[in-house]
């Protein structure tokens, strides 16, 4: 048809992305809720994922003569994403147990 696969998918996943908002929209009383997740998993991408992943991309091309830095960026951006992980994970057990004392 007229509207490439490409562009439905897009349509889709819009779709998708914005109806999920909704729904934590309806669930949430305050959006320091929101605040709170996002300052979690955002601070560290700026921080640490960010940046790692930058070099990784652009020192591509000198990749074997700079093996030590680019073995350190790989751990400290594994390192990261465990963090992303367990902080996100954490503040959304902290949130669920706040609320469920809070009732």
């Amino acid at each position: 048809g007229a509207m490439g696969a490409s562009t439905r998918w897009s349509h889709i996943m819009t779709l998708i992305i914005f109806g999920s908002q909704f729904l934590v929209a309806l669930c949430v009383d305050s959006v320091a809720v929101i605040w709170s997740i996002v300052g979690s998993t955002v601070s560290i991408m700026i921080a640490f994922i960010v940046p790692c992943a930058a070099y990784l991309v652009i020192t591509f091309p000198l990749r074997a003569r700079k093996p030590v830095r680019r073995t350190a960026a790989w751990v400290l951006l594994m390192f990261s994403l465990g963090g992303l992980i367990f902080c996100t994970a954490n503040t959304i057990y902290d949130l669920v147990k706040s609320n469920g004392q809070s009732a």
